[in-house]
């Protein structure tokens, strides 16, 4: 039977019947054996910011931690800041990871978020393409529309004040 401990090497431990386990210790919390693959992540939208699309990126069940990587059609990172955010389970030592980005108008529609746990070398991604009719936009009648509008106004108060610079001159001419 296989010792424990310093006899197998730090960070080794024996198994029943003699079989070695690798035990990954992350700190405070007990010791998490081996390594885990999370479930997939998944892509949501969150709505629109400023002028474009608020994107989350969720998902769970990694250990160690893993790392999260915006890509763009071509595979390539994106440039687009991004914040991620780790959590992890005190009782079970899993992480759960959340990561958010704002695709802006005009960039790359199509986004991949790649979940990627380096000691196993595996990955979790999701990919999304957004149409351009999910970006807000201001129509080009609702622009001119809008100028109209500011002329119309603009001439309104301009007669209103030319007939009571009218209607005073007229009543100092009366009075005289």
């Amino acid at each position: 039977m296989v010792g424990s401990g310093d006899a197998l090497g730090r960070g080794w431990t024996a198994g029943q019947g003699g079989d070695a386990s690798l035990v990954l210790d992350c700190g405070d919390p007990p010791p998490v054996t081996g390594c885990a693959k999370g479930v997939e992540s998944s892509v949501f939208l969150d709505g629109h910011v400023g002028h474009g699309i608020g994107l989350t990126c969720k998902s769970q069940g990694w250990f160690p931690e893993p790392q999260v990587v915006w890509l763009n059609s071509k595979g390539q990172p994106r440039m687009e800041k991004v914040t991620t955010r780790s959590t992890l389970d005190s009782s079970s030592g899993i992480f759960n990871v959340m990561s958010s980005m704002n695709l802006e108008p005009g960039a790359d529609h199509e986004v991949t978020c790649r979940v990627v746990n380096g000691v196993l070398n595996a990955t979790c991604e999701s990919r999304i393409r957004i149409s351009d009719s999910f970006f807000p936009a201001t129509s080009p009648w609702m622009t001119s529309s809008i100028v109209i509008l500011c002329l119309d106004l603009a001439v309104v108060g301009l007669v209103v004040y030319k007939t009571k610079s009218s209607i005073s001159e007229a009543s100092e001419a009366g009075e005289e």
